[in-house]
């Protein structure tokens, strides 16, 4: 058997001692208090998050408010054609056309709806005219629609000089003229 001096022994002892403390702190009381320091930084990001969710949830009221502000005063804003539809639009602003048209002397050869496009949060709804008149009719026509409410847009104007004079409906001085006649309806978003 071997002899340790008394300074060797003591200093097991203490290692005998301090290493089943060193273990027990190791496999139980470490874990445990990192899973409480996990837990604590758990619940203060909670908390944040909370306090977060209640000032947005406060201000959902204001900016509810604000929204139907805003959509009150889009909706008083002129400009822009009323309809359930496209196509019933389209049909309003063919009837539009024909009384414009009629009502500055000048005859509708055809009208003819073209396809709804979708250009940012508002829908185009245009129909193309094919009309005969002289040039003061065809003036005093665009004039009266563009400067009508809700706005309309000209596009695609074709002017012609009328190759049939002799009709007995046409004078010498008649232009035919083909253009489109456009406007913008709002898309409600749900």
């Amino acid at each position: 058997m071997v002899t340790l001096s008394p300074a060797l022994r003591r200093i097991l002892a203490v290692v005998i001692l301090a290493a089943p403390l060193a273990a027990l702190w190791g496999l139980v009381v470490g874990p445990v208090t990192t899973k409480f320091e996990s837990y604590d930084q758990s619940i203060a990001q909670s908390q944040a998050l909370l306090a977060r969710y209640l000032r947005i949830g406060a201000a959902r009221e204001r900016l509810q408010r604000q929204l139907k502000e805003v959509r009150q005063t889009q909706a008083s804003l002129g400009g822009f054609l009323e309809g359930a539809s496209g196509e019933l639009v389209a049909a309003q602003l063919q009837n539009k056309v024909k009384g414009l048209v009629e009502a500055n002397e000048g005859r509708l050869k055809s009208i003819q709806i073209l396809k709804e496009q979708e250009e940012n949060n508002f829908r185009r709804v245009a129909i193309r005219v094919t009309m005969i008149a002289d040039t003061e009719a065809v003036q005093k026509t665009f004039y009266a629609l563009e400067s009508t409410n809700p706005y309309l847009f000209l596009d695609n104007i074709d002017i012609r000089a009328s190759r049939r004079r002799a009709r007995k409906n046409q004078s010498a001085g008649d232009l035919q003229v083909r253009y489109d006649v456009y406007g913008y309806m709002r898309v409600e978003k749900p």
